[in-house]
């Protein structure tokens, strides 16, 4: 048996490097990505900068910021009239619950881990 160091620096880097990828594969897959979720060119763009950014910034902070964020998206899907806003990146039901998916387990490492 092993153990990580860091949980919270580990699961950062994770998470960053995949959402990263996941906007850099927008890019040449067409949309819904794997066949289930709806992307645009500014979604990858978002995806992009902002998993570089989670895994340069790699911390128990960032994945309160990165759990705050991606609940709110998440909600926001399911929300009249706030909906736009994410309908406006591409983003599609399947989108929704990823975020509020991703929302609730980043805050559960920033709170139980290390």
């Amino acid at each position: 048996m092993f153990a990580i160091a860091n949980v919270n620096n580990t699961y950062s880097k994770i998470i960053g490097a995949v959402v990263a990828l996941v906007g850099i594969l927008g890019f040449f897959m067409t949309s819904p990505l794997f066949g289930l979720f709806g992307v645009n060119t500014y979604s990858n763009i978002v995806h992009l900068l902002g998993g570089a950014l989670v895994f340069w910034k790699a911390g128990k902070s960032t994945n309160m910021i990165l759990g705050v964020i991606a609940l709110l998206v998440g909600i926001m899907g399911f929300v009249p009239y706030l909906s736009a806003v994410t309908a406006w990146l591409g983003f599609n039901t399947a989108f929704h619950w990823l975020h509020i998916a991703i929302g609730v387990v980043s805050l559960a490492v920033y709170k139980f881990a290390d």
